[in-house]
C-alpha cells in the first residue's frame, strides 16, 4: 500500500509540474504576442483606460455637483433662518402694535 501512493504522488507531482509548464508557455506567448496579437492587447490595454478615464471624469463631475447641491443647500438653510427670523419680528412688531392700541383705548 505504501508504495501504490508514493506512486500516486509522483503522478500528482509531475503532473502538476507539467500545468505549471505549460501554463507559463502560454502566459509567455500571450505576452509575447504569438497567441493574442501584440496590438490587441494594447487595444484592450487603451480601452480598459479610457473606461477609468471616463469613470473618474465621472466621478469629479458627481463630486462638483455634491458640492454644489450642498452649498445650495445651505443657501436654503440661510434663507429658511432669515424667514423664520422676519416672521418673529412680524409678530413683535404686531404685538407693539396691538399694545400701543390698547393703552390708546381702542380695545
Amino acid at each position: 500500500m505504501p508504495h501504490t501512493d508514493n506512486v500516486s504522488l509522483y503522478v500528482v507531482g509531475g503532473l502538476a509540474i507539467v500545468l505549471i509548464g505549460i501554463l507559463g508557455a502560454v502566459m509567455r506567448a500571450i505576452v509575447q504576442g504569438k497567441i493574442l496579437p501584440k496590438s490587441t492587447l494594447d487595444a484592450m490595454i487603451a480601452e480598459r483606460d479610457a473606461r477609468i478615464m471616463a469613470q473618474a471624469s465621472a466621478l469629479d463631475a458627481a463630486t462638483v455637483l455634491t458640492t454644489e447641491q450642498a452649498h445650495t443647500i445651505a443657501t436654503q438653510a440661510d434663507s429658511i433662518a432669515d424667514f423664520g427670523e422676519a416672521q418673529r419680528l412680524q409678530v413683535r412688531v404686531a404685538n407693539a402694535l396691538h399694545a400701543q392700541v390698547a393703552d390708546a383705548g381702542g380695545e
